[in-house]
């Protein structure tokens, strides 16, 4: 996928949050409906400015940014659902290892069509970002300020890319 394509992919998607820590990774998560996360607290997000409650999980985690990475789909190619549930237990290995903190996280098409697990790095920086995404072959990942605005960051660039308000 081109990275015009790759663009419109992400500036269109969901990025769901778990509000809770948790020890469960989202294998589960490879298929779900937006009414099932809602109804469980998952925060809605896009790229762009987002809800206050964004803001707030990041201020109760006493993080100024966070970053959502997955390990699936490198270079946002699809890949075959026995890899990318492989792939996911390497990332949460990677994060255990160095004592990173993260949440559950889920990417989503507005339609559907394609749904991914990842975590939500708490209080990662950017170049820590750019490592985790080069290390598992990403072509992007998303980033949340202290205001809870989610920024676009290409793996092979330095310049985020501002979303449309979330509505």
């Amino acid at each position: 996928m081109n990275q015009a394509a790759l663009a419109q992919a992400f500036q269109s998607a969901q990025y769901w949050l778990c509000p809770q820590p948790s020890d469960q990774f989202p294998h589960q998560h490879f298929s779900v409906d937006q009414a099932k996360l809602k109804a469980t607290g998952w925060l809605c997000t896009r790229l762009g400015p987002n809800p206050p409650a964004v803001a707030a999980l990041l201020h109760r985690h006493a993080v100024s940014q966070a970053q959502l990475i997955t390990a699936c789909n490198p270079q946002g190619r699809p890949a075959s659902p026995t890899f990318n549930r492989q792939v996911m237990p390497r990332l949460l290995a990677a994060l255990a290892e160095r004592d990173q903190a993260w949440m559950p996280a889920v990417a989503m098409a507005d339609d559907g069509s394609w749904c991914e697990p990842g975590c939500l790095l708490l209080g990662t920086s950017l170049a820590l970002a750019r490592q985790w995404a080069a290390e598992f072959d990403q072509a992007a990942w998303v980033e949340y300020d202290a205001l809870g605005h989610a920024h676009l960051h290409w793996a092979s660039d330095t310049q985020a890319t501002r979303g449309q308000e979330c509505g």
